[in-house]
């Protein structure tokens, strides 16, 4: 899988790397959109999301950045006023051209091919384009700054609040396998978060996407996140011990180490994401994932639909864009998975994220024709 964190980019495990330099990474400055003009830019937002440039996380960025552009023409898109893809790649790919991107110098060039766990180079990359935030090489007009993965489709725009206001925190999304406080982690826990810091109740069940932090929060946590990676990354122990979402947990010990301060929020109540089939329903949710397998079956166990992302992997799937099938129509008795009852409103959440998927690919197929 993939879980939290996009999956066959690869698979987990690779060796570890000291943080790399910014200085070469490159700008392509390519404007999404413009949204309508507002003059309070207190609640703007600005959307972010990594890519090491593979045909299969290039056929999801193309329907994450559709998605976005149908949501940004929608009530209350006009304050999602940006949209930067991190590419962290050593040099530029297909999508560099069409979509507003930073390339970001990787820290496993090798990934541009293939590697164990590009995930690793994630942290070191969002590192980079703060970097050039502050700096002025890359520019904003938002203090909001949400990081996102390339599998998610936008269903309506995401509302923040008011950046001015102190008491108003950032988000991030609780995810149910990051247990920070299981007494199965508990001595990979202390290795990135001493006694001397803190209780381990301090670090939230959460990871860098989705994430929606302040501009000066996301200066202050970078460089331990990417530290804690590379630390991660240097010791097999801590590698086996945290799995394919140890770079997860280097995040959420970071929030921890900074003192950062985010309201954590499940589905259905969270504003983020959901996750169909296993989140039955959208709820507050302003984007959906689609990290897990969707398999439909009749009364008879037959399979009749499935979908699942880690098998669009082939390079004739990017442009244009390869659009997913719907589902048959819903008949009571059919299960999902192995043998979990396949409700209406399961089936009408994933329909919504396929047809979203559908929809994103035609905005992207018309504006950016093969």
């Amino acid at each position: 899988m993939i879980l939290g964190v996009n999956g066959p980019q690869g698979a987990p495990g690779t060796q570890g790397s000291q943080p790399a330099p910014a200085q070469k990474a490159t700008l392509h400055q390519v404007e999404a959109p413009a949204a309508v003009a507002t003059p309070d830019t207190s609640r703007n937002v600005h959307i972010l999301m990594t890519s090491n440039g593979s045909p299969y996380i290039n056929w999801q960025s193309r329907m994450m950045y559709g998605s976005f552009l149908r949501v940004q023409k929608m009530p209350g898109g006009e304050r999602m006023t940006g949209f930067t893809r991190i590419l962290h790649r050593s040099k530029d790919d297909g999508l560099s051209g069409e979509m507003p991107t930073f390339r970001a110098d990787p820290l496993h060039p090798q990934c541009d091919t293939w590697c164990q766990y590009p995930v690793a180079d994630r942290p070191n990359a969002v590192r980079q384009y703060f970097d050039a935030l502050h700096s002025g090489r890359e520019q904003t007009t938002a203090e909001w700054l949400y990081l996102g993965e390339t599998d998610y489709i936008w269903i309506k725009p995401l509302q923040a609040p008011p950046v001015t206001d102190p008491k108003e925190q950032g988000l991030a999304y609780m995810f149910s396998y990051i247990q920070p406080a299981s007494a199965s982690l508990a001595k990979a826990i202390r290795a990135l978060y001493p006694e001397s810091k803190g209780p381990v109740s301090d670090i939230p069940r959460t990871g860098p996407a989705p994430a929606m932090m302040r501009k000066s929060d996301w200066l202050r946590v970078c460089p331990d996140w990417e530290r804690l990676t590379a630390q991660i990354e240097a010791s097999e122990e801590l590698k086996t011990a945290l799995g394919w979402v140890r770079e997860m947990y280097a995040f959420s010990v970071a929030l921890a180490l900074e003192k950062v301060q985010l309201r954590v929020d499940p589905a259905p109540v969270s504003p983020l994401i959901a996750q169909p089939p296993s989140d039955a329903v959208p709820g507050e949710a302003s984007a959906l994932h689609y990290t897990w397998a969707s398999t439909f079956k009749d009364k008879d166990r037959k399979e009749v639909y499935s979908f699942d992302k880690r098998t669009w992997v082939a390079p004739d799937i990017v442009k244009p864009v390869k659009k997913p099938d719907l589902p048959p129509p819903f008949q009571e008795g059919w299960t999902i998975g192995d043998s979990r009852k396949l409700t209406k409103p399961i089936y009408d959440t994933v329909f919504q994220l396929l047809q979203g998927m559908r929809d994103a690919a035609d905005e992207m197929n018309r504006r950016f024709p093969a």
